[in-house]
C-alpha cells in the first residue's frame, strides 16, 4: 500500500467511525473552488518550478501543464528529465484515449513543460515545487542552491509528507512564502492536495496556493489548529465536514453546529465539558488522554450521559490501555505518534504502517465485542 491509498482508508475509517458515533448525516458534497490563479489576497502564479524528475515531480508537471501553467522540470539527471517528459506524455495520451483530454489540450499542455538541469533557472518563476528525495539533507541544498536566484515574489514549497515545514522554511529568507504542498500519489489521479503552513506562513501565500488547488481541479486538504471562527469558515467553505480543536472555542462551536457538522473540541475539566454541551457539542475530545487517565472518565461519565467521548493524546496501542478506557465509557480512541510514528513515515515503511494499523483496528473491535 502506498502512502496516498494509506492516508485515503485512514481517512475514510476515522471519518465514517466520528460519523456513526455521533449520529450524523452523509458528508456534504465538496464545493468546487473557482479555477482562478489568483487568491482572494494572493498573489497572480504563472509561473511554476519543478524540482525532482522522479514520479511524483513528473506527476506535478503534468496536472501543472494541463491546468495552463508554465511549468519548468528540473534534476541534476539529464536522463531522469527525457524519462520524465516521456512518462507525462504517455500518460496524458492516455487521458486522451480515455476521453478525459482532448488532443489539442494535451499538445498545448506538453509544449508548456520546459526541463532543465540547472537549478538556478528556477529562481525568477512564481511557485517553485520541491519534489526531491525525502532527506532533509537534501532538500536544505535544494533551496540553499535556489535562494541567491529567487525573485521577490516567488514561493517556496516541499512536496514532503514527514519533515517539519517551519524547520526547512527557517533556513531560507523567506518563511512567510514557505509551505508544505504534498501531492498525493499518483498525482494525476488523486484529488486531495494537503497544504501545510509553517509558523510563519502568511495568508497572502497560503491565499495563493488554495487558488491554485482550485485551479488544478484538486481539493485543498490543511491541518491547522483550529482556533476561531474566521479559520472555521474557511475550512467550510472549501469543503471540511468534520473539525477538530484542540479546546472548546464558543464561537467555532456556533458556527459549525449551525452548519450541521462535526465539532469535537478537546476538553479536559467537567467546566469546560458542560460549556461544550450547552453549546450543543456532542462529541468531546478528552485531551491529554495520558494525564487524565481512564479513571477520570470514569468518575465523570454519569454526569454526562448524552455525550460521546473520545481520548487523545499518549493513548497506547496495547490491550491492557485500550480495554481500560473503553471499560470507562468511551466510544473511540484517538491515536497519533503511539500508532504511526514520525520514523515510520520519515522511513515510508507504508507495509507496516498498514499492517500496524490493522492489528490496532482488531484489537479495538475485539475489546469492544468482549466488554
Amino acid at each position: 500500500m502506498d502512502e496516498s491509498c494509506f492516508q485515503k482508508a485512514k481517512v475514510r475509517i476515522f471519518l465514517k467511525s466520528l460519523r456513526n458515533l455521533a449520529g450524523l448525516r452523509p458528508p456534504r458534497a465538496l464545493p468546487k473552488v473557482p479555477h482562478s490563479n489568483k487568491g482572494t489576497l494572493g498573489m497572480d502564479i504563472r509561473s511554476v518550478g519543478i524540482v525532482g524528475a522522479g514520479q511524483m515531480g513528473n506527476g506535478i508537471a503534468h496536472v501543472f501543464a494541463l491546468a495552463g501553467y508554465d511549468v519548468l522540470l528540473n534534476d541534476v539527471n539529464p536522463d531522469m528529465l527525457g524519462k520524465a517528459i516521456a512518462t507525462i506524455d504517455k500518460n496524458m495520451e492516455r487521458q486522451v484515449s480515455r476521453g478525459k483530454v482532448s488532443a489539442e489540450d494535451k499538445a498545448a499542455a506538453m509544449a508548456r513543460i520546459s526541463t532543465t538541469i540547472t537549478l538556478a533557472d528556477l529562481g525568477p518563476l512564481d511557485l517553485i515545487i520541491e519534489a526531491a528525495t525525502e532527506k532533509e539533507a537534501i532538500k536544505n541544498a535544494i533551496f540553499d542552491g535556489l535562494l541567491p536566484h529567487l525573485g521577490p515574489q516567488t514561493i517556496l514549497t516541499s512536496n514532503t509528507s514527514s519533515i517539519s515545514i517551519t524547520r526547512l522554511a527557517s533556513r531560507t529568507d523567506r518563511p512567510e512564502k514557505f509551505m508544505g504542498f504534498h501531492f498525493m500519489n499518483p498525482v494525476p489521479i488523486m484529488q486531495l492536495v494537503e497544504l501545510i503552513r509553517g509558523i510563519a506562513t502568511d495568508k497572502e501565500t497560503y491565499d495563493s496556493l488554495l487558488a491554485v488547488v482550485g485551479r488544478l481541479g484538486k481539493t485543498a486538504a490543511s491541518a491547522d489548529k483550529l482556533s476561531n471562527v474566521q479559520q472555521a469558515e474557511e475550512y467550510y467553505k472549501v469543503g471540511a465536514d468534520f473539525f477538530i480543536s484542540p479546546g472548546f472555542v464558543p464561537e467555532v462551536a456556533s458556527f459549525l453546529i449551525g452548519k450541521g457538522v462535526l465539532y469535537s473540541p478537546g476538553c479536559m475539566t467537567p467546566t469546560e465539558i458542560i460549556a461544550a454541551e450547552n453549546a450543543g457539542v456532542i462529541f468531546i475530545k478528552l485531551f491529554p488522554g495520558n494525564m487524565l487517565g481512564p479513571d477520570y472518565l470514569s468518575s465523570i461519565k454519569d454526569i454526562f450521559p448524552k455525550l460521546v467521548f473520545m481520548p487523545t493524546g499518549g493513548v497506547d496501542t496495547t490491550r491492557e490501555n485500550i480495554e481500560a478506557w473503553f471499560k470507562a465509557g468511551v466510544s473511540a480512541v484517538g491515536m497519533g505518534s503511539k500508532l504511526i510514528s514520525k520514523k515510520l513515515m520519515a522511513d515510508k515503511a507504508y507495509a507496516t504502517i498498514e499492517s500496524e494499523t490493522k492489528s490496532v483496528l482488531d484489537l479495538v473491535q475485539s475489546v469492544r465485542t468482549n466488554l
